[in-house]
């Protein structure tokens, strides 16, 4: 914990900056300059700010999404066309071939009709389905609706729409069709952070007692013990924020990777970040770095109306396509919304809608909250050399969503900490002291001051997730 007020050692004031500033003599001044700044807007801190974090008591968590109710199939062989009126096999792809259990079956169903992407925009009707349950394999048989027509020539991986079905007289009811949901899982992630001071630092003369930031604003502070807590925070802040940002999932069996250290030699874990989520399950968007334009922009509007996404948008940016976005269209944030954000996303509280900073607009009937993402531009994060994060963007759906197993309404972005009873690992903080006030449990003159976080990020949808990728 950090040391109180009545417990640090009064610094000397100076009047002057001797040489070289060196905090090691009673002659500095006593105002630490930051001239870097706040060093990176976090992502952590937006979710915190959005209020889109969550409890969870075990290290692996999992939801439910619903599939589309209405399907396509696609094509697993080629095939030529048919003759005028003639009846076509069709093999299915795996891709469209589902389980229940250990019972294979596929969404297109006897009576369909199907529409094809050719010249003469055929309809046909399924008349023959066949689900091999040995082999989890599927064929159909469509014939033409019209006599003058012909099924046209498919390539395996088209995709083939199903438009309607039609039925005979007195036949009988279809089978039911199964949509079904799918599972996703992720885990928590263990973070940790140290800061260590010895007993002759806590009462050495090199305190600071205020801060003063880039834009000449001063903060007191209790001395250089604390100066070192902010750090502390900062630094966890920053791990945990780019965790969630661009960590992959550790599905490693590299016993490397597990710590002799611990009682059970147990592995490391780790979350799986937005950014490789988004790789691995959502819309990705190339684009070149500096020719960004407003056709771009409308490529991420259809994508994400594709999709059925809602319609407020968090649009993640670093600071090159920020610029680029802004000059493109510099006429639309004029018209800024600032009372819609304030309502419809921060809930009316304008405090809180001012510190995070959006700048928006609408378009396309969705409003798209920008903001500039510092740690894609920090010079020893997604800044640094050779890395292509500050001309990077992420579009994201800030809505709720509902889990089809639990019927809980959750945050599409957001992140879980572990937590059961009364026990909460959201942030953890405590000390153990050879030194300084309070009880000693150490034996050396030092104090230890420790941070933990067990912490994992969520998306729910990430097809509904646009990556704009500098390529």
């Amino acid at each position: 914990m950090p040391i109180q007020p009545n417990q640090a050692s009064a610094a000397p004031y100076a009047s002057d900056i001797v040489s070289n500033f060196d905090i090691l003599k009673p002659e500095k001044l006593n105002k630490l300059f930051r001239i870097k700044g706040d060093q990176g807007m976090s992502y952590l801190m937006i979710l915190k700010s959005l209020g889109f974090e969550l409890p969870v008591a075990r290290d692996e968590y999992e939801h439910y999404e619903e599939r589309f109710i209405h399907d396509t199939f696609v094509i697993g062989a080629n095939s030529g066309a048919g003759a005028a009126g003639a009846t076509v096999t069709l093999t299915i792809a795996a891709s469209s071939i589902d389980h229940f259990g250990s019972i294979y079956y596929v969404y297109p169903r006897l009576w369909d009709t199907v529409l094809f992407d050719d010249a003469g925009e055929t309809t046909a009707s399924i008349t023959e389905v066949t689900v091999n349950q040995n082999f989890g394999t599927a064929t159909i048989k469509v014939t033409p609706n019209r006599l003058t027509k012909n099924i046209p020539a498919l390539v395996t991986g088209q995709e083939v729409v199903i438009i309607s079905d039609a039925f005979a007289e007195g036949s009988t009811q279809p089978k039911g069709a199964l949509s079904g949901t799918d599972k996703y899982i992720n885990y928590l992630q263990i973070v940790k952070e140290s800061l260590n001071a010895t007993g002759s630092e806590m009462t050495n003369q090199d305190w600071f007692d205020e801060y003063v930031s880039d834009n000449g604003g001063m903060k007191k502070i209790l001395g250089y013990v604390m100066k070192g807590q902010l750090d502390l925070d900062y630094r966890l802040a920053l791990k945990t924020s780019n965790a969630l940002l661009f960590q992959d999932p550790t599905d490693n069996t590299n016993t490397d990777l597990n710590d002799p250290n611990t009682p059970t030699n147990s592995k490391v874990k780790s979350t799986e970040g937005l950014i490789p989520a988004i790789r691995r399950a959502g819309q990705i968007t190339p684009y070149t770095p500096g020719l960004f334009s407003v056709t771009k922009f409308d490529d991420i509007v259809k994508k994400q109306d594709r999709e059925f996404c809602g319609n407020d948008i968090v649009c993640l940016l670093g600071l090159d396509l920020y610029l680029e976005i802004e000059n493109t269209f510099v006429d639309y944030f004029k018209e800024t919304e600032i009372s819609y954000v304030t309502e419809s996303i921060f809930k009316g509280n304008k405090e809180l809608a001012m510190s995070v900073g959006f700048k928006s607009f609408r378009k396309g009937s969705r409003n798209f909250n920008f903001q500039k993402m510092g740690i894609f531009t920090h010079p020893k994060v997604g800044g640094a050399a050779g890395y292509k994060y500050p001309k990077m963007g992420l579009f994201l759906p800030i809505d709720m969503r509902k889990d089809k197993k639990t019927g809980e309404s959750i945050p599409s972005i957001g992140c879980r900490y572990k937590e059961l009873g009364p026990y909460s690992r959201k942030m953890e903080v405590w000390d153990q002291r050879g030194a300084g006030p309070g009880v000693k449990v150490l034996a050396e003159d030092i104090a230890n001051y420790f941070m933990r976080t067990h912490t994992g990020a969520h998306h729910i949808g990430l097809n509904r997730f646009v990556l704009l990728d500098p390529q």
